[in-house]
C-alpha cells in the first residue's frame, strides 16, 4: 500500500450518516469507504489509453494468432466460399 496522508474534512450530518452506513453495510471504516469512491472517480477520470495500459497482456494466445486474426479469434474460421 501507498503512503497515506491524513486529511480532515466537514461534511453535513446527513453526509456523515450516509458514508457511516454504506461503509457498515460494506464492512469496511468510513475512510476506506471514501478511498474506494475516490479511486473510483479517479479511474473514471483516467484517459482511456491509461485504463487500456492496464489490461494490455492479460490475456495471451500460444497459438500464436496476431492482430489481423482477431476476427476468427472472435467469430470462429470463416465459412467456406461457394465460387
Amino acid at each position: 500500500m501507498s503512503r497515506m496522508t491524513r486529511t480532515q474534512i466537514l461534511l453535513e450530518e446527513a453526509e456523515h450518516r450516509f458514508l457511516a452506513q454504506e461503509a457498515a453495510h460494506r464492512g469496511v471504516s468510513v475512510s476506506a469507504y471514501i478511498r474506494s469512491l475516490v479511486e473510483e472517480k479517479m479511474l473514471q477520470a483516467a484517459p482511456a489509453e491509461a485504463r487500456l495500459a492496464e489490461i494490455v497482456g492479460v490475456i495471451s494466445d500460444p497459438a500464436g494468432f496476431a492482430g489481423a486474426d482477431h476476427d476468427e479469434v472472435l467469430y470462429g474460421p470463416a465459412p467456406a466460399r461457394l465460387d
